[in-house]
């Protein structure tokens, strides 16, 4: 069969063959379009394999800052730590030489930063002070090595780190209560001249170069086997009736004729008055050394024996006695000897071989709280050593509390003294020395019952100690134990009322002291022995740091 052709097949063929023509001419551009997109596809590729590739070096970068800056971050932290601990040490022990200080700060400093940490070297600390010695400043440095930084020719990185301690008395009072005996200066003065030195190197660190500090006040109670409170404080005394003619009564004195016609001590002593007036003292009949006034020193509150002479009592609960040191006269191989014999406008030398008088044996007044540098270092400076009647430390602790108890505000003088115990950021203290054992001295030999020295707790032989059951102590081993006791009693009230108690024993080796002292002690680091007089010294400038408050302040 032979197709035919027909003009309209013709037609047709000729439309289509036209329209595949647009057709491929349309197409061309697209497949330019195509070709290019392919080749663009093939060249983006690498680009982005660049642009990858910086990323990931500017990451790494970005992270080695990081993992380095961490690691310096650490290590400025502790650097600085250690700096601090260093620094707070030091300023503890600023009153040690500058090797010794210098040793604290490095063994610190090398306890919070081991050598060899992350691998870095630190450099010498550099360690200075004001003009004070109350400012201590600590800088350095440290280089430890980099990590990825290293990619950018970083190899290292340097830390630095600065502290400043500043050393501050808060708000304080604090009572020294120091031993004034006479075997303070046996064989010379050494020790006592110690313990003045000791004393004002404690002053020098509290006050610096300030003649006042701001809520610092300083007291000192100089103690043998009294006290002396100051004699114009003769409102604290038991006032006696006067008599009918409106005078005190007389003071009895030994009978001669009787102790000369007997050998016995009770003939030959006389027992001060169970009550005073003060113008006793001033000119009152059948008192014969009228002109000799009283000195000041009290006795112990033991008539009766009841604690009073164990508490912080003011006068106006129990008023005190003042002391008085009788004569006593004894027979002897058919003479008359006087203990100690004084007479109309006798001079009451401070002499251990010449000393006579109602008032010997009496130490220097007590120094009451004061803000006066000036005033606490002249009182230490006027301490002298007083011998007779043996040792008393529970009687001077008893007063270095009442020098402190808020119960007796305003009774020294200043009406805002002292502060309560619980005033806000307010410390108090007491520190306590001695260089031996409580003792009842005689510095008589009297034949028979040996009646001790007149003391602030009368002589011994009167019985006025009495035991814990109330029984007369009349021994010298039993009455020297009693007072132990007693100072246990004293130191235990004392820490009750929250006050800091620091205890010094200066050349005595006493294990029952050293027992009586540890124990007094807030603490046991409170504690000190000091065999030698350069050893006291360190011992009252560690005392004096101690009171002082450590802050950083930069």
């Amino acid at each position: 069969m032979k197709w035919m052709i027909s003009p309209d097949n013709t037609r047709r063929g000729a439309r289509r063959n036209s329209m595949l023509a647009w057709g491929r001419v349309l197409s061309r551009p697209y497949a330019s379009a195509r070709n290019f997109a392919g080749r663009f596809a093939r060249d983006e590729q690498g680009a982005v394999i660049i642009l990858v590739a910086f990323l990931v070096v500017v990451l790494c970068l970005v992270a080695g800052v990081a993992v380095d800056s961490a690691r310096g971050y650490l290590l400025k932290s502790r650097l600085g730590g250690a700096l601090d601990a260093a620094g707070l040490a030091g300023a503890r022990v600023m009153h040690l030489t500058n090797a010794e200080r210098d040793a604290d700060i490095y063994a610190y400093f090398n306890a919070n930063l081991p050598p060899g940490f992350m691998g870095a070297t630190v450099a010498p600390l550099s360690i200075s002070t004001d003009a004070d010695n109350k400012i201590l400043t600590l800088t350095t440095t440290a280089t430890v090595g980099t990590t990825l930084m290293r990619v950018i020719g970083h190899d290292t990185m340097l830390v630095a780190a600065r502290t400043v301690i500043r050393r501050e008395t808060r708000a304080l009072e604090v009572t020294m209560v120091l031993d004034n005996t006479g075997s303070m200066c046996i064989p010379n003065c050494d020790k006592l001249n110690a313990v003045k030195d000791a004393a004002t190197s404690l002053v020098d660190i509290l006050y610096g170069s300030e003649e006042t500090v701001p809520n610092l006040w300083v007291g000192l109670v100089p103690f043998v086997h009294n006290v002396n409170i100051g004699n114009q404080h003769e409102d604290w005394l038991v006032q006696a009736p006067l008599d009918g003619a409106g005078n005190p009564p007389a003071h009895p004195h030994v009978n001669i004729a009787a102790c000369d016609a007997s050998n016995s001590i009770a003939d030959c002593q006389q027992e001060p008055l169970n009550a005073y007036h003060v113008s006793y003292y001033t000119g009152a009949p059948n008192y014969e050394p009228a002109d000799i006034p009283w000195k000041g020193c009290v006795e112990a509150r033991i008539r009766p024996d009841n604690g009073a002479d164990r508490n912080d009592d003011p006068p106006s609960v129990d008023p005190f006695r003042p002391y008085f040191f009788p004569e006593t006269r004894v027979l002897t191989g058919g003479s008359s000897h006087v203990d100690n014999p004084w007479w109309p406008g006798h001079n009451e030398i401070n002499d251990w071989r010449n000393a006579n008088g109602p008032n010997i044996g009496c130490a220097g007044p007590i120094q009451p709280l004061t803000s006066s540098r000036t005033t606490i270092q002249a009182a230490i400076d006027s301490m002298q050593s007083w011998r007779f009647g043996g040792t008393a430390i529970k009687h001077g602790m008893a007063w270095g509390w009442r020098t402190l108890s808020p119960r007796w505000k305003g009774l020294w003088g200043d009406p805002d003294l002292p502060n309560e115990y619980d005033e806000p950021l307010l410390d108090k203290a007491i520190i306590l020395l001695t260089d031996g054992v409580q003792v009842f001295y005689d510095r008589k030999n009297f034949p028979g019952a040996d009646p001790g020295d007149y003391t602030s707790h009368g002589r011994r032989t009167w019985g006025r100690l009495t035991d814990a059951d109330g029984f007369p102590i009349t021994s010298r081993s039993a009455a020297e134990e009693e007072l132990n006791r007693r100072l246990t009693t004293i130191c235990e009230s004392v820490k009750a009322t929250g006050v800091q108690i620091y205890t010094i024993m200066l050349q005595v080796n006493d294990p029952d002291l050293e027992t009586l002292f540890r124990n007094c002690a807030s603490n046991p680091s409170y504690f000190f022995v000091s065999p030698t007089s350069d050893d006291l010294a360190q011992i009252f400038k560690a005392i004096a740091n101690d009171l002082v408050q450590l802050h950083i302040a930069e």
